[in-house]
């Protein structure tokens, strides 16, 4: 039946999977710190669709960044896989910090505003990623 749905979608109907995300990437509050001196200077990476956009860097902004940044992604089937990878920038390698995949379905469903439990190697919780989001379907 969901089949025959989208495929009457192809027709003119209105195809419930595409829209537009409209994310900001708030803050972090991260428990895993990747420098040995300093503070580090943390960035959020996110992948979707075979594309990626970033945040600036928090330069000193250590394990509770602040961001407060919008993007707006056009979704052409909300049952991907989206990626917010947090890292600490360094002048040679980045560290990766953290990260959290889910689908756009996932996060768009219940709140508006998301807490996304970052892990790192072996599931291991590293913090919290916090994120607003807004769906648009398209129409």
């Amino acid at each position: 039946m969901v089949k025959e749905q989208w495929n009457r979608s192809k027709t003119g109907e209105i195809d419930p999977r595409k829209g537009k995300l409209t994310l900001i990437i708030q803050r972090a509050e991260l428990t895993r710190d990747t420098e040995m001196f300093g503070k580090m200077d943390p960035y959020v990476r996110i992948t979707f669709d075979s594309k990626f956009r970033k945040t600036s860097v928090k330069q000193e902004g250590g394990k509770i960044p602040i961001w407060n940044e919008k993007f707006v992604i056009d979704v052409n089937n909300y049952y991907q896989n989206i990626t917010f990878k947090v890292y600490d920038e360094d002048p040679t390698n980045d560290d990766l910090v953290g990260q959290v995949t889910l689908t756009v379905s996932e996060l768009i469903a219940n709140s508006p505003s998301r807490e996304l439990k970052l892990q790192f190697e072996k599931k291991k919780e590293v913090g919290k990623l916090f994120v607003t989001q807004e769906w648009k379907q398209k129409e």
